[in-house]
Order: C-alpha cells, then structure tokens, then sequence
C-alpha cells in the first residue's frame, strides 16, 4: 500500500515526505522490530531513486558497525541511525535485504530495456549517429540510472558481506 501511495505522489512531495520518514529514522530510537521494519520501509519507499539506495546503504552500515562491534557492550545502536538497535538489527537487515531484491528486480527490468533499445531497429555499426537525439538521451539516462542503482546495491551487499565474513577470517 505504501509502495502505491508513493508512487501517486509528486516527486518534490515524495522527496519531502521521504526527509520527513528518514528524519524519524535518524532520531527515534525503537525497541520493536516490527515498528522499526514499517519505519524503515516507509523511508525507503518515500525516498525516491537513487537516494533510496543510499539510504539503505548507510542503514545497512550502521547494521554493519553494529553486528561487528561484537561484545562491546558500550555499542548497542547506531549513533547516527537511532532506529537501529540491538533489538531491531535482524528486522532492518532483512529490510535492507528485501530493498536490495527489489532492485536486482528493477535492475533486471532496467537491462531488457537498454537491450531492446539498442538492438530494436539499430543495426548500424555506430548507433549513435543513427539515432534520434531524444531516443539517445533517453538511453544514456537508463544507461546512467542503471549504473548507479547498480553501484548502490553492491555497496548495500558489501556490508552485509563484511558482516559474514567477520567472524570467519
């Protein structure tokens, strides 16, 4: 539902609403996994792209500090997501995680798309001269887009991978 609601939105009225449900997630401090799970998807679902990523990339960080901060006691949530605890960690990586599929889906979808633009009715060695300058535009805008939401989901994968890999090295 909240995925629909935001996607009716204006982009300026999603990126405020977005700041507001992010702000939430900077200065509340939650002790329910399931609240923190609802808080955090709005954000993220309020966010639009690419600040999405980003911001399940920085949450994602600070589930890293947290799960290794291993028995430190002193450390027990994130200074500067207040909303991660050691009460919600589990519940806000499997967010994280859903929020990186998400993407690999988006990303997947993104791919068919360039594939189709580039290969339907372009056979020219040069693809570039041939085509209309706004069709080209709009492939380097996907181009661009699909790189970046790209580059965001690996760096989200890359805490979770430190966060496997810490005990066993």
């Amino acid at each position: 539902m909240i995925l629909d609601i935001s996607r009716k939105l204006h982009l300026e009225q999603r990126h405020l609403l977005g700041n507001w449900a992010t702000d939430l997630c900077r200065k509340i401090s939650m002790q329910s996994p399931s609240m923190a799970r609802e808080v955090v998807k709005l954000a993220v679902h309020l966010t639009p792209a690419p600040d999405d990523m980003i911001l399940v990339c920085e949450i994602a960080a600070e589930l890293k500090k947290l799960m290794n901060s291993g028995k430190d006691i002193s450390r027990d949530s994130s200074d500067t997501f207040h909303i991660v605890n050691c009460k919600t960690k589990s519940s806000l990586a499997a967010v994280c995680l859903q929020m990186v599929e998400l993407s690999l889906t988006e990303l997947d979808w993104g791919l068919g798309k360039l594939k189709a633009m580039l290969t339907l009715g372009y056979s020219s060695a040069n693809i570039d001269e041939d085509q209309p300058a706004d069709e080209r535009t709009q492939r380097l805008a996907l181009e661009e887009a699909l790189y970046t939401r790209s580059t965001l989901v690996v760096h989200a994968l890359s805490s979770f991978a430190h966060m496997s890999l810490k005990g066993r090295l």
